[in-house]
């Protein structure tokens, strides 16, 4: 049990916790006002609202911090439960928490009471965090007032999101707590839990529409989840009924409202006039003209109003500086609207005056507001088109350090990926604006493949040589380096430069070569390759296997390129060969001699080795007239190399329709022929019978000649 009294056994802070069954966050809660509890002298109140015989052992884990447990039997009515709490309370203040939230640092809350700052104000509020994922990593805050004096009439009411009325002063504690009470499992809990606080408000708010609480929640259930109409029907009932205008602390908090949910309907036309109306009024509540100030910076930015855009902007974070500074800021004590001056909202100003100054032209504003944005944080917060409008703000500036910070933290986040490409892919290859790009590219320490790629880029430009180098080696070293995604221009560079590629090649094991080699055939044209093959050869004569490698590749674009283009079998077939004869090149100096030609090593071949030894030795049953080995062996061969099969079948069709057409042609010519015989024949045998028996015998000789037959030849006596 942890209960620390004064000398005079005064209890000064009553800590009161609703259990509720969260076995998984209750120990933590617990740890977190232990400190609280050893500290300063207090006590702590747990109100058990689960059902007798339903614990999931929550309330033991309590038991182990405190023996005042209050039983509760639940009825719907949250400020009920706080109130069970609250009448067993001894202190002087009280504090209030759930089984579902833990403080970060509860020493803010420490120093308060210790330092006697508490005996000036009324109460005090810190930030509940409220999660929207299981993992953290999305939330909002809102500021809660959690510590307050008590008094003989203090009560919560509200049957849901219950409250005690206070009156100010009061005190921001710079401290908050993690909640996961609005993290559901699934869709249908989400929507249940709106529909059960929708129907408690709905109630309270039918049989007391002037009540600013009541309202106030039950617009915040309206947006929470969607219904924005329906929100904005109550704010315009409340502005009704809230006689008092202006002066009344409500009618600020509506008119905010009103503005905000026009933007969520995208009547932006109405939320640039609601905004606008609110503005030019007199007596402004701080904390509401932020949050306008903060919605109309977007909505004229949408609408196309650049310059009130910027005003509402720089309004916004003047006085949300301002307000976050002081402690005796004016609260609402309806519903808390500091969302509206939060750090998310702040990033998200600085992020939209990238966006709108950039738009304007107004290239320096631009510049202050991309170094505001923190883009080395954790969780960086940027808007639509902010990362594109820095790298088109880069364009236009000459090169600082600065820039290699922003560049370097968006690679590393990769917002860049795809980004820059399509940045640079708008500029002329060498035009002053990708130079710019390039620069800053090439500066940065980041080594991947897409920044090294950009540094050989720039490198070139620049005429560095050594930046060059540095470039090849940073794709040489890194596993997913692939030196052939260099330029045509680059590797001009590199071969007039005389740089020795072989230096980095050698670095680079086949395999991963081969299969860069695999990506590289699929990006450039067959006249790129072709160049490319041709500069490299040069750069690194002494490693002919990977230019092989490379070449064989390029023959094995090109015979597909035949089946595309229509091409006739002999030059699919020559195509072919030549791939066949150029693999068989690369693989024999790979492999061991035995594995081409001993039963069962064969099959340990790569398919594209495979393939070039069957169709060389069909191409060798070609040559000495075995049509049937030929066709046998393209048919294995494809069947070896998946990637050719289909350029095997082509290529087998059209050999087959090349044979029917010469068979086909010969049958012709045989046709003919006979007819031919034929008529020479009559003509032999009417020379004979005339009398005319030598020139017979010279016509029967040519028919002899064509076609033997002993029966004419015994006929004419020859």
């Amino acid at each position: 049990m942890i209960e620390h009294k004064n000398q005079d056994g005064k209890i000064l802070l009553s800590i009161s916790l609703l259990v509720s069954n969260r076995l998984d966050t209750i120990r933590k809660c617990m740890e977190s006002i232990r400190p609280i509890l050893e500290r300063i002298p207090s006590e702590l109140i747990a109100v058990d609202t689960v059902e007798s015989g339903k614990s999931d052992g929550s309330i033991d884990v309590v038991r182990e911090y405190t023996e005042k447990i209050v039983p509760f039997t639940w009825c719907g009515d949250f400020a009920a439960a706080r109130n069970a709490g609250l009448e067993m309370a001894q202190g002087e203040w009280f504090m209030y928490i759930d089984d579902d939230e833990w403080l970060e640092d509860p020493s803010p809350i420490i120093d308060f009471f210790e330092t006697g700052i508490y005996k000036h104000y009324n109460y005090a509020v810190y930030t509940v965090r409220n999660y929207t994922d299981p993992e953290g990593s999305r939330w909002a805050d809102t500021l809660q007032g959690r510590l307050f004096p008590i008094h003989k009439d203090t009560r919560f009411v509200g049957k849901i999101h219950e409250m005690v009325l206070l009156e100010e002063p009061v005190y921001k504690l710079p401290c908050y707590a993690h909640h996961y009470g609005y993290v559901f499992r699934t869709q249908a809990d989400k929507e249940k839990h709106i529909q059960r606080n929708l129907e408690l408000l709905l109630g309270e708010y039918r049989e007391d529409k002037g009540n600013c609480r009541i309202a106030a929640h039950l617009i915040q259930e309206y947006e929470g989840s969607g219904r924005f109409e329906e929100s904005l029907h109550v704010i315009q009932e409340s502005c009704a009924v809230s006689l008092q205008g202006a002066a009344s602390k409500f009618w600020h908090f509506l008119k905010l409202h009103e503005v905000l949910d026009y933007i969520c309907l995208k009547d932006f036309a109405r939320a640039y006039e609601s905004g606008a109306a609110y503005l030019q009024g007199k007596h402004l509540l701080m904390g509401a003209q932020v949050g306008v100030h903060c919605l109309m910076m977007e909505v004229c930015e949408i609408t196309g109003r650049l310059d009130e855009s910027m005003h509402h902007l720089e309004s916004y974070l003047e006085l949300a500086e301002e307000i976050t500074k002081r402690q005796d800021l004016v609260m609402l004590t309806v519903l808390d609207i500091s969302q509206f001056w939060d750090e998310t909202n702040r990033k998200k100003a600085y992020a939209r005056g990238v966006n709108v100054a950039y738009r304007l032209g107004n290239l320096e504003r631009a510049v202050y507001y991309v170094r505001k944005i923190d883009w080395r944080e954790k969780e960086l917060l940027v808007l639509e088109g902010t990362v594109d409008n820095t790298f088109h703000l880069f364009e236009k500036l000459f090169f600082e350090p600065w820039m290699t910070e922003v560049m370097e933290a968006i690679l590393e986040r990769g917002f860049a990926r795809g980004g820059i490409d399509d940045v640079l892919a708008t500029m002329e290859p060498h035009s002053l604006e990708r130079r710019r790009i390039l620069q800053i590219l090439a500066s940065c320490h980041n080594h991947g493949v897409q920044v090294s790629g950009y540094r050989a880029e720039y490198a070139v430009l620049a005429g560095d040589t050594a930046l060059m180098c540095q470039a090849l080696q940073e794709l040489a070293d890194n596993p997913e380096g692939n030196l052939l995604m260099l330029s045509v221009n680059t590797l001009q560079y590199l071969y007039e430069a005389e740089i020795n590629g072989r230096e980095y090649v050698e670095k680079v094991p086949f395999y991963r070569w081969h299969f860069c080699v695999g990506q590289w055939s699929q990006g450039k044209t067959l006249q790129e390759k072709r160049k490319e093959c041709f500069l490299w050869r040069g750069m690194m004569p002494a490693e002919p296997l990977y230019i092989l490698d490379m070449e064989a590749a390029l023959l094995e674009e090109e015979a597909l390129a035949c089946v595309a283009e229509g091409r006739g079998f002999h030059e699919m077939h020559q195509s072919l060969l030549k791939m066949a004869g150029k693999f068989h090149e690369v693989y024999t100096q790979i492999y061991h001699p035995d594995t081409f030609v001993k039963e069962g090593k064969f099959t340990i071949l790569p398919p594209e080795a495979q393939f070039a030894e069957k169709y060389l030795y069909g191409a060798g049953c070609l040559e000495q007239g075995d049509e049937k080995g030929f066709v046998i062996s393209v048919k294995e061969a494809g069947m070896c190399c998946q990637a050719l099969g289909e350029t095997c079948k082509v290529l087998l069709e059209k050999y087959r329709d090349e044979q029917n057409q010469k068979n086909k042609e010969n049958d012709d010519a045989k046709a003919e022929l006979a007819i031919l015989i034929q008529m020479l024949k009559g003509k032999a045998e009417r020379l004979w019978e005339s009398g005319r028996e030598e020139e017979a015998i010279v016509i029967i000789k040519q028919i002899l000649q064509v076609q033997p037959d002993a029966v004419l030849a015994e006929k004419y006596h020859l």
